[in-house]
Protein backbone atom coordinates (compact mmCIF):
# COMPACT_ATOMS: atom_id res chain seq x y z
CA UNK A 1 0.00 0.00 0.00
CA UNK A 2 1.21 3.57 -1.40
CA UNK A 3 2.05 6.01 1.55
CA UNK A 4 -0.80 8.84 -0.17
CA UNK A 5 -3.38 5.82 1.24
CA UNK A 6 -1.94 5.06 4.22
CA UNK A 7 -2.24 8.86 5.40
CA UNK A 8 -5.67 8.97 4.21
CA UNK A 9 -6.90 6.09 6.26
CA UNK A 10 -5.49 7.88 9.60
CA UNK A 11 -6.66 11.06 8.66
CA UNK A 12 -10.24 9.76 8.00
CA UNK A 13 -9.83 7.66 11.12
CA UNK A 14 -9.11 11.24 13.50
CA UNK A 15 -11.59 13.13 11.54
CA UNK A 16 -13.78 10.33 12.95
CA UNK A 17 -12.95 10.60 16.33
CA UNK A 18 -11.62 7.09 16.43
CA UNK A 19 -8.59 5.77 17.98
CA UNK A 20 -6.71 2.33 16.28
CA UNK A 21 -8.17 0.33 19.17
CA UNK A 22 -11.73 1.79 18.61
CA UNK A 23 -11.72 1.15 14.82
CA UNK A 24 -10.16 -2.09 15.35
CA UNK A 25 -12.97 -2.97 17.50
CA UNK A 26 -15.54 -1.99 14.84
CA UNK A 27 -13.90 -3.56 12.12
CA UNK A 28 -13.12 -7.16 14.10
CA UNK A 29 -9.44 -7.02 13.90
CA UNK A 30 -6.65 -5.93 15.62
CA UNK A 31 -4.99 -2.88 16.88
CA UNK A 32 -1.75 -3.93 15.16
CA UNK A 33 -3.30 -4.69 11.72
CA UNK A 34 -5.13 -0.80 11.87
CA UNK A 35 -1.72 0.63 12.90
CA UNK A 36 -0.07 -1.72 10.11
CA UNK A 37 -2.25 -0.32 7.59
CA UNK A 38 -1.32 3.67 8.52
CA UNK A 39 1.94 2.48 8.61
CA UNK A 40 2.00 1.36 4.47
CA UNK A 41 3.40 -2.07 6.12
CA UNK A 42 -0.07 -4.02 4.54
CA UNK A 43 -2.97 -3.07 2.93
CA UNK A 44 -6.49 -4.00 4.43
CA UNK A 45 -8.52 -6.80 2.13
CA UNK A 46 -11.46 -6.03 0.20
CA UNK A 47 -13.78 -6.75 3.08
CA UNK A 48 -12.02 -4.27 5.05
CA UNK A 49 -12.21 -1.63 2.44
CA UNK A 50 -15.75 -1.86 2.01
CA UNK A 51 -15.87 -1.80 5.71
CA UNK A 52 -14.01 1.20 6.33
CA UNK A 53 -15.84 3.06 3.33
CA UNK A 54 -19.16 2.66 4.75
CA UNK A 55 -18.00 3.41 8.41
CA UNK A 56 -16.39 7.06 6.74
CA UNK A 57 -19.30 7.24 4.14
CA UNK A 58 -17.16 7.60 1.21
CA UNK A 59 -16.80 5.58 -1.92
CA UNK A 60 -14.10 3.17 -2.31
CA UNK A 61 -12.96 5.26 -5.05
CA UNK A 62 -12.71 8.02 -2.58
CA UNK A 63 -10.98 6.41 0.05
CA UNK A 64 -8.26 4.60 -2.10
CA UNK A 65 -7.77 7.52 -4.83
CA UNK A 66 -8.68 10.24 -2.75
CA UNK A 67 -12.00 12.82 -3.11
CA UNK A 68 -13.61 12.99 -6.55
CA UNK A 69 -12.44 15.90 -9.14
CA UNK A 70 -8.46 14.28 -8.80
CA UNK A 71 -7.13 12.07 -11.61
CA UNK A 72 -7.23 8.11 -11.46
CA UNK A 73 -4.08 6.16 -10.25
CA UNK A 74 -2.51 6.23 -13.32
CA UNK A 75 -2.21 9.93 -14.37
CA UNK A 76 0.29 12.30 -13.36
CA UNK A 77 -1.72 13.40 -10.51
CA UNK A 78 -1.68 10.38 -8.62
CA UNK A 79 1.88 9.32 -9.02
CA UNK A 80 3.35 12.65 -8.26
CA UNK A 81 2.14 12.49 -4.47
CA UNK A 82 3.26 9.48 -4.10
CA UNK A 83 6.59 10.15 -4.87
CA UNK A 84 6.82 13.69 -3.17
CA UNK A 85 5.40 12.07 -0.16
CA UNK A 86 7.98 9.06 0.08
CA UNK A 87 10.94 11.44 -0.09
CA UNK A 88 9.50 14.70 1.76
CA UNK A 89 11.49 14.22 4.94
CA UNK A 90 9.95 13.56 8.70
CA UNK A 91 6.84 13.94 9.26
CA UNK A 92 5.62 14.80 13.32
CA UNK A 93 2.15 13.79 14.10
CA UNK A 94 0.73 14.29 18.16
CA UNK A 95 -2.50 14.13 19.11
CA UNK A 96 -4.01 12.96 22.77
CA UNK A 97 -5.32 9.81 21.41
CA UNK A 98 -2.36 8.33 19.53
CA UNK A 99 0.84 9.94 20.82
CA UNK A 100 4.02 10.57 18.94
CA UNK A 101 4.53 9.22 15.55
CA UNK A 102 7.68 10.69 13.95
CA UNK A 103 7.58 9.21 10.09
CA UNK A 104 10.45 9.26 7.23
CA UNK A 105 10.70 7.40 3.81
CA UNK A 106 13.04 5.02 5.77
CA UNK A 107 11.58 4.38 9.40
CA UNK A 108 8.70 5.49 11.78
CA UNK A 109 8.72 5.50 15.63
CA UNK A 110 5.59 5.90 17.40
CA UNK A 111 5.07 6.52 20.95
CA UNK A 112 1.56 6.56 22.38
CA UNK A 113 -1.06 4.63 24.91
CA UNK A 114 -0.78 1.15 23.09
CA UNK A 115 3.18 1.16 23.61
CA UNK A 116 6.25 1.93 21.22
CA UNK A 117 6.93 1.12 17.84
CA UNK A 118 9.86 1.28 15.96
CA UNK A 119 9.87 0.06 12.15
CA UNK A 120 13.15 0.37 10.11
CA UNK A 121 11.81 0.17 6.38
CA UNK A 122 15.22 -0.48 5.00
CA UNK A 123 16.20 -3.29 7.11
CA UNK A 124 12.48 -4.83 8.05
CA UNK A 125 13.74 -4.71 11.68
CA UNK A 126 10.79 -3.95 13.47
CA UNK A 127 10.05 -3.57 17.48
CA UNK A 128 6.80 -3.28 19.18
CA UNK A 129 6.38 -2.92 23.34
CA UNK A 130 3.93 -2.67 24.54
CA UNK A 131 0.94 -4.42 26.80
CA UNK A 132 0.79 -7.02 24.90
CA UNK A 133 4.77 -7.71 25.60
CA UNK A 134 8.26 -7.06 23.77
CA UNK A 135 7.31 -8.26 19.49
CA UNK A 136 10.78 -8.38 17.79
CA UNK A 137 11.77 -8.97 14.27
CA UNK A 138 15.69 -7.77 13.55
CA UNK A 139 18.85 -8.93 12.22
CA UNK A 140 22.07 -7.79 12.82
CA UNK A 141 23.78 -9.52 10.25
CA UNK A 142 25.05 -12.30 12.03
CA UNK A 143 22.02 -12.91 13.87
CA UNK A 144 18.14 -12.93 13.10
CA UNK A 145 15.76 -12.78 16.11
CA UNK A 146 11.98 -12.95 15.91
CA UNK A 147 8.94 -13.52 18.56
CA UNK A 148 5.30 -15.04 17.98
CA UNK A 149 2.10 -14.37 19.66
CA UNK A 150 2.82 -17.02 22.17
CA UNK A 151 5.33 -15.41 23.42
CA UNK A 152 7.75 -17.73 22.16
CA UNK A 153 11.33 -16.44 20.78
CA UNK A 154 13.51 -17.50 17.80
CA UNK A 155 17.25 -16.66 17.58
CA UNK A 156 18.52 -17.72 13.79
CA UNK A 157 16.37 -21.21 13.48
CA UNK A 158 16.65 -21.85 17.04
CA UNK A 159 13.24 -21.99 19.45
CA UNK A 160 12.92 -20.38 22.86
CA UNK A 161 9.92 -20.53 25.55
CA UNK A 162 10.49 -17.20 26.68
CA UNK A 163 12.90 -14.48 26.37
CA UNK A 164 14.55 -15.69 29.95
CA UNK A 165 15.05 -18.97 28.15
CA UNK A 166 16.98 -17.48 25.24
CA UNK A 167 19.00 -15.25 27.59
CA UNK A 168 20.33 -18.50 29.67
CA UNK A 169 20.81 -20.50 26.57
CA UNK A 170 22.69 -18.17 24.93
CA UNK A 171 24.42 -16.97 28.30
CA UNK A 172 24.52 -13.46 27.71
CA UNK A 173 25.47 -11.93 31.34
CA UNK A 174 27.06 -15.08 32.75
CA UNK A 175 30.46 -14.65 33.69
CA UNK A 176 32.95 -17.56 34.10
CA UNK A 177 34.04 -18.55 38.19
CA UNK A 178 36.70 -20.05 39.38
CA UNK A 179 36.70 -23.97 40.43
CA UNK A 180 36.28 -22.92 44.25
CA UNK A 181 33.64 -20.57 43.86
CA UNK A 182 31.62 -23.50 43.02
CA UNK A 183 32.20 -25.57 46.74
CA UNK A 184 29.37 -24.74 48.42
CA UNK A 185 31.21 -24.03 51.82
CA UNK A 186 28.71 -21.97 53.89
CA UNK A 187 25.86 -24.95 53.55
CA UNK A 188 28.29 -27.79 54.02
CA UNK A 189 29.75 -25.86 57.50
CA UNK A 190 26.38 -25.13 58.88
CA UNK A 191 25.88 -28.73 58.76
CA UNK A 192 29.41 -29.84 60.09
CA UNK A 193 28.96 -27.64 62.53
CA UNK A 194 25.44 -28.75 63.65
CA UNK A 195 26.84 -32.46 63.25
CA UNK A 196 29.95 -31.88 65.48
CA UNK A 197 28.27 -30.34 67.89
CA UNK A 198 24.89 -32.38 68.47
CA UNK A 199 26.74 -36.48 67.73
CA UNK A 200 30.31 -34.89 68.86
CA UNK A 201 30.04 -32.14 71.37
CA UNK A 202 32.73 -30.51 69.29
CA UNK A 203 31.11 -27.05 69.45
CA UNK A 204 34.28 -25.68 69.47
CA UNK A 205 35.67 -27.26 66.06
CA UNK A 206 32.34 -26.25 64.49
CA UNK A 207 32.28 -22.87 65.44
CA UNK A 208 36.10 -22.53 63.77
CA UNK A 209 34.77 -24.01 60.31
CA UNK A 210 31.87 -21.27 60.59
CA UNK A 211 34.85 -18.40 61.50
CA UNK A 212 36.19 -19.39 58.08
CA UNK A 213 32.93 -18.82 56.15
CA UNK A 214 34.23 -14.91 55.54
CA UNK A 215 37.80 -15.50 54.91
CA UNK A 216 36.28 -18.04 52.11
CA UNK A 217 33.98 -16.28 50.64
CA UNK A 218 36.80 -13.50 49.95
CA UNK A 219 38.82 -16.46 48.66
CA UNK A 220 36.20 -17.18 46.01
CA UNK A 221 36.29 -13.30 45.44
CA UNK A 222 39.80 -12.85 44.15
CA UNK A 223 40.07 -16.45 42.38
CA UNK A 224 37.12 -15.37 40.46
CA UNK A 225 38.64 -12.19 40.04
CA UNK A 226 41.74 -14.02 38.36
CA UNK A 227 39.70 -16.25 36.02
CA UNK A 228 37.89 -13.09 34.58
CA UNK A 229 41.06 -10.87 34.07
CA UNK A 230 40.87 -8.53 36.58
CA UNK A 231 43.68 -6.52 37.47
CA UNK A 232 42.48 -3.10 38.73
CA UNK A 233 40.39 -2.04 41.37
CA UNK A 234 38.33 -5.95 41.75
CA UNK A 235 41.45 -7.71 42.65
CA UNK A 236 43.04 -5.23 44.56
CA UNK A 237 39.65 -4.96 46.85
CA UNK A 238 39.57 -8.50 46.57
CA UNK A 239 42.94 -9.23 47.92
CA UNK A 240 42.76 -6.82 50.50
CA UNK A 241 39.05 -8.30 51.99
CA UNK A 242 40.59 -11.62 51.92
CA UNK A 243 43.73 -10.52 54.08
CA UNK A 244 41.23 -8.71 56.64
CA UNK A 245 38.98 -12.01 57.01
CA UNK A 246 41.73 -14.17 57.45
CA UNK A 247 42.98 -12.11 60.00
CA UNK A 248 39.61 -12.58 61.95
CA UNK A 249 39.08 -15.63 61.27
CA UNK A 250 42.05 -16.51 62.47
CA UNK A 251 41.66 -14.80 65.46
CA UNK A 252 38.33 -16.57 66.20
CA UNK A 253 39.90 -20.02 65.67
CA UNK A 254 42.71 -19.50 67.35
CA UNK A 255 39.96 -18.31 70.19
CA UNK A 256 38.13 -21.26 70.08
CA UNK A 257 40.45 -23.68 69.72
CA UNK A 258 43.38 -22.16 72.27
CA UNK A 259 40.93 -19.89 74.46
CA UNK A 260 43.75 -17.44 73.77
CA UNK A 261 41.33 -14.68 73.52
CA UNK A 262 43.67 -12.09 74.39
CA UNK A 263 46.54 -12.49 72.60
CA UNK A 264 44.82 -13.58 69.60
CA UNK A 265 43.13 -10.33 68.95
CA UNK A 266 46.68 -9.41 67.56
CA UNK A 267 45.72 -11.14 64.35
CA UNK A 268 42.89 -8.79 63.93
CA UNK A 269 45.09 -5.65 63.75
CA UNK A 270 47.75 -7.89 61.29
CA UNK A 271 45.32 -8.78 59.55
CA UNK A 272 43.75 -5.03 59.39
CA UNK A 273 47.47 -3.70 58.36
CA UNK A 274 47.94 -6.23 55.29
CA UNK A 275 45.14 -5.20 54.00
CA UNK A 276 45.86 -1.56 54.15
CA UNK A 277 49.18 -2.01 52.62
CA UNK A 278 47.60 -3.99 49.81
CA UNK A 279 45.30 -1.01 49.12
CA UNK A 280 47.92 1.48 49.02
CA UNK A 281 50.75 -0.41 47.86
CA UNK A 282 48.81 -2.60 44.84
CA UNK A 283 49.50 -0.73 41.36
CA UNK A 284 47.09 1.61 40.65
CA UNK A 285 45.22 0.54 37.15
CA UNK A 286 42.40 2.99 35.58
CA UNK A 287 39.90 0.16 35.45
CA UNK A 288 39.61 -3.59 34.99
CA UNK A 289 40.45 -3.54 31.52
CA UNK A 290 44.28 -3.34 32.65
CA UNK A 291 44.91 0.56 31.14
CA UNK A 292 47.00 2.34 33.15
CA UNK A 293 45.88 5.24 34.79
CA UNK A 294 47.14 8.35 34.39
CA UNK A 295 49.59 9.68 36.93
CA UNK A 296 48.30 12.27 39.41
Amino acid sequence: MNVSIAQRLATLRREHGLTQEQLAERLGVSRQAVSKWERTESSPDTDNLIALARLYGVTLDELVYGPAGGEGPEGPAAEEPVEAAAGAGDAVECSWDDGVRVTSADASVSVGWAGVDVHDRRTGDHVEVGPGGIHVNASDGEHTVRTEEDGSVWIDDERYDSWADAHRAEGHGSKPRAFVSRIPYAPLAIIAFLWLGLFEQRWDVGGCLLAVIPAWESLCSVANAVVRGKRGRKLRGAVAGLCFWLGLSGFLVVGLLEGAWHPAWGLILMGLAVSLLVDALWPRLADDTGEEAPAE
